[in-house]
């Protein structure tokens, strides 16, 4: 028969397991926290250069499509809706608001014309610490622009 001792010994124990556990606990609910918090911060600041690289592929389709003609050069609703093509995979995309496109034809008086179309993109925060916020991100391209060949009879 086993005398009542060795449950006696046991007993400070399993007191100590008990609050050691109900440390842990603590511990998690304060570590947790910070935990997300900076998960969270890591994916939002990894897709800003994902962004960035769309506007910059938005820029060089707008400017490629620029380049095609000087009668392409100069049409801005083309250009536009070259660019922003691209654009539709950003966050807060709106066709009408956001972004702005802008087309720049030069002509440098030797027979070189150019064309340099700029992307603007305002990048708003959905952050509750930082609710109104916003970054613009920008991005421009600049291509020579073909010659329009006119047909000669």
């Amino acid at each position: 028969m086993r005398s009542s001792s060795g449950v006696l010994r046991r007993l400070p124990r399993l007191r100590r397991a008990k609050k050691s556990r109900g440390a842990a606990a603590v511990e998690a609910a304060v570590i947790l926290p910070v935990l997300v918090i900076i998960t969270l911060g890591i994916i939002k600041t990894g897709t800003m250069p994902n962004n960035q690289i769309t506007l910059n592929n938005a820029a060089r389709n707008g400017a490629q499509y620029a380049s095609g003609s000087t009668i392409a050069a100069i049409d801005t609703i083309g250009i536009t809706a070259a660019a922003t093509a691209e654009l539709t995979t950003l966050p807060y995309y709106q066709a009408i608001l956001n972004p702005a496109v802008t087309s720049t034809y030069t002509n440098t008086g030797d027979g070189h014309p150019y064309v340099t179309v700029t992307v603007n993109y305002k990048l708003t925060s959905n952050l509750a610490a930082a609710p109104n916020t916003y970054t613009t991100l920008s991005d421009s391209f600049v291509m020579p622009v073909q010659p329009t060949i006119s047909g000669g009879s």
